[in-house]
């Protein structure tokens, strides 16, 4: 339901709302944008992250997807689908502790269960394991054909410190 409900605010905003979201949210959305150009060959594994973080808000998501070329399938929904529905079933299984204590006074019950925090961070890795893959496979490609990686990840992590300083 949240999927489906996700998937109908992205068409409202891209189909009736486009100026009025540029005009409220234009700043906010370049900066989102540009973490985006930095994900867009993970571009699921991205969103799947981002709707298990509790930020941004996912009304902000489901309304400047569309206008950030965010695809609606299979991106934006399998995303959604998937990154919405581990945290559901954490909800669920919470509210049906919180039964259980208020009918039975029963003591004890945590929500942070190993079963419950478990299961959020397997959906966390499942979802990073495309880029990481890609990621190692770029490397290897990288040493196949002479280049230094080794150099290229330090030549990344001193533009990353610089853009930062300049931040």
């Amino acid at each position: 339901a949240s999927a489906v409900g996700a998937a109908n605010c992205y068409l409202l905003s891209r189909l009736f709302f486009s100026e009025l979201v540029q005009r409220k949210f234009g700043e906010r959305m370049e900066k989102w944008n540009n973490q985006l150009q930095r994900h867009r060959e993970n571009l699921l594994s991205y969103v799947i992250l981002l709707r298990l973080a509790p930020f941004p808000p996912n009304w902000f998501v489901n309304m400047c997807a569309p206008h950030l070329n965010v695809p609606l399938w299979p991106e934006f929904f399998i995303g959604t689908l998937v990154g919405v529905a581990a945290p559901s079933v954490v909800h669920v299984q919470t509210g049906m502790l919180l039964e259980n204590l208020v009918e039975e006074h029963s003591s004890g019950v945590s929500i942070f269960s190993l079963k419950n925090v478990a299961m959020l961070l397997a959906v966390a890795v499942l979802a990073t394991l495309p880029v990481a893959i890609r990621w190692a496979l770029a490397r290897h490609e990288a040493k196949k054909v002479g280049i230094n990686v080794d150099a290229l990840d330090q030549g990344e992590e001193d533009e990353e410190s610089r853009s930062i300083s300049e931040a």
